[in-house]
C-alpha cells in the first residue's frame, strides 16, 4: 500500500515554516495545516502583515535598531546620553535597556561571540561602529 502524504503544496508550506526560529517540526505542521483549514481571512491577513512589514522596517542606518526611516526612535532622541555607548548583539537587545529607564546611551547594534556564532571579523559592523562614534561625536 502506497504511504499517503499531505499534498506537495502542503509539503512545501510546511518546510518553510520550519525555517523560522523556534518553529519545530510539528508546530510547523500545526501552522499549516491551521491556515489551509481557516475559513475566514486571517491567513491572508497574517501574509498581508508581514508583507507590510519586510516593506516597512528596516536597520536603522546610525545603530542598526528597526527603523521606519532612515534613522530610529532611539537615534532621534535628543534626550539620550550621548556620552555613552551601548552595544548588543540584536536589535532585541536594546529594549530591555529602554524598558528599564536606565541611563539610555547611544546603541549599536552589531556585535556577537565570534567563535560561538561562526562570524568571522570581518562579518562584524567595526567600520559602521568606528563612523557612528565619529558622527556622534561631532
Amino acid at each position: 500500500m502506497k504511504r499517503v502524504q499531505y499534498p506537495a503544496a502542503l509539503q512545501e508550506l510546511i518546510a518553510q515554516l520550519r525555517q523560522m526560529p523556534g518553529i519545530g517540526p510539528r508546530s510547523a505542521e500545526r501552522i499549516a495545516l491551521w491556515m489551509v483549514q481557516a475559513r475566514n481571512q486571517q491567513p491572508e491577513t497574517i501574509a498581508a502583515a508581514i508583507t507590510s512589514t519586510r516593506n516597512a522596517v528596516w536597520p536603522c542606518a546610525l545603530c542598526g535598531f528597526f527603523a521606519v526611516s532612515n534613522l530610529c526612535e532611539i537615534c532621534t532622541d535628543d534626550s539620550r546620553a550621548k556620552d555613552l555607548l551601548c552595544v548588543v548583539e540584536q536589535p532585541t537587545d536594546i529594549l530591555p535597556w529602554k524598558n528599564e529607564r536606565l541611563p539610555w546611551a547611544l546603541s549599536f547594534v552589531g556585535w556577537t561571540d565570534l567563535p560561538l556564532d561562526r562570524v568571522a571579523p570581518e562579518d562584524l559592523r567595526i567600520a559602521a561602529l568606528i563612523e557612528a562614534g565619529r558622527e556622534r561625536a561631532a
